[in-house]
């Protein structure tokens, strides 16, 4: 038994050491990292991060070496755009004043959000709040709701033949989502779901 609670506590400690604590605050400015990629300042990827990840990660991938290596021209920026934000409520706001406004104002041309997981579900939320901000979304293995959710837009054909409730709570994010992704110029993209 003492063996099994150490075993959870060094869990715990884990999880909050790489940036999985549920508790993070969040902080205003939200915490970015820059990522050396060669890029000229014409165009500006802001990178958004997983769950349990940080912005540094994106660093560890090296991302900006193989954007180097194929020769774009493109300034990578990692956001810190954790668990604590979303949970606030106060993610999009964030990222647009202390990162897409700044970037904005330096002259770029392009601005694409770049998200995994969460930081998928962070980026097309983005792209419905403030579609005139971006040019676009990369949206890479994100998190588009609990699994029932899931399973019953996927039970009744996909988002074109699925109707959503006209409305759901305040922390149902991905109901919120579906239903604008549900929306006929959406639900004619074919999106591939599977739990």
């Amino acid at each position: 038994m003492k063996a099994l609670l150490w075993m959870i506590l060094a869990a715990l400690a884990a999880s909050l050491l790489t940036g999985c604590g549920a508790f993070r605050p969040a902080t205003v400015p939200i915490r970015t990292v820059s990522i050396e990629s060669g890029g000229t300042g014409r165009c500006l990827a802001i990178l958004l991060p997983g769950r349990c990840a940080a912005p540094e990660g994106f660093a560890r991938g090296k991302f900006g070496e193989a954007v180097r290596a194929r020769g774009l021209d493109l300034d990578l920026i990692a956001v810190d755009a954790h668990l604590g934000y979303y949970r606030t409520r106060g993610v999009l706001e964030r990222i647009r004043e202390d990162v897409v406004v700044p970037a904005q104002t330096k002259g770029y041309q392009e601005i694409w959000l770049v998200g995994t997981s969460l930081g998928g579900l962070g980026s097309l939320l983005y792209l419905r709040d403030y579609p005139e901000d971006i040019t676009g979304v990369l949206a890479i293995a994100s998190y588009l709701g609990e699994d029932d959710l899931v399973r019953e837009i996927e039970a009744a054909g996909g988002p074109r033949f699925w109707h959503p409730p006209d409305a759901t709570s305040p922390n149902d994010v991905g109901g919120d989502l579906w239903r604008w992704l549900a929306r006929d110029e959406f639900a004619r993209i074919e999106i591939p779901v599977s739990v």
